[in-house]
């Protein structure tokens, strides 16, 4: 004996199959009353507003991209600190380097702290899928802004062309990250049953 679902099942099932595909061009009654909009917000709408967003080319791309900037921050942090710390290394790392570290004034020494924090606290942030990382990129990105055009300002050519190279990756990554973390949804739009005859 074959079972038939309830009406409620058989509308939902219907509705999951026009939030996938639409609504198909033969069917008619009330079941093509669903909008596809109204299905998009409700996946949108999950627990503390994050997607699963592991398999997009965006999040994939974010990630990339940031974690080269994470490598690149480190790196200069590293320098700077043996710099600062351990005199052994200037001879190691040469004598332009050295005396661009040593000559950089104590607001442009925490705009670039300010940079590094925001931007690995936007890295965490991401990896949690959270919408918490695009105001963290901000202020990185305007820290290491800030830092840059202060450096110019005080006449150092030893970052001139690489800085053109970081402001452009920071715009690259900001519209990956734009791209790649959640948006909040409008309420509203919602239908919670199945439509009435």
């Amino acid at each position: 004996m074959v079972s038939i679902p309830p009406p409620r099942t058989l509308w939902h099932r219907q509705k999951r199959r026009n939030c996938l595909t639409g609504p198909q061009p033969g069917n008619r009654g009330p079941l093509i009353t669903v909008r596809l909009a109204a299905c998009i917000a409700k996946v949108a709408r999950m627990k503390n507003h994050t997607l699963d967003l592991s398999g997009t080319s965006a999040h994939r791309a974010a990630i990339g991209l940031m974690s080269i900037g994470v490598l690149y921050c480190l790196g200069w942090l590293g320098i700077e600190v043996a710099v600062r710390t351990l005199p052994q290394t200037h001879s190691a790392l040469g004598p332009q380097i050295v005396d661009f570290i040593l000559s950089v004034e104590p607001i442009q020494q925490l705009a670039y702290l300010f940079g590094v924090v925001g931007f690995l606290a936007s890295y965490g942030w991401l990896l949690r899928k959270s919408r918490k990382a695009l105001p963290a990129y901000y202020a990185g990105a305007t820290g290491f802004t800030l830092d840059w055009v202060m450096s110019r300002a005080q006449g150092d050519t030893l970052l001139d062309a690489a800085g053109y190279v970081v402001i452009f990756y920071l715009g690259v990554l900001f519209l990956a990250l734009v791209l790649a973390l959640p948006r909040p949804v409008r309420a509203g739009g919602d239908d919670t049953g199945p439509p009435r005859t």
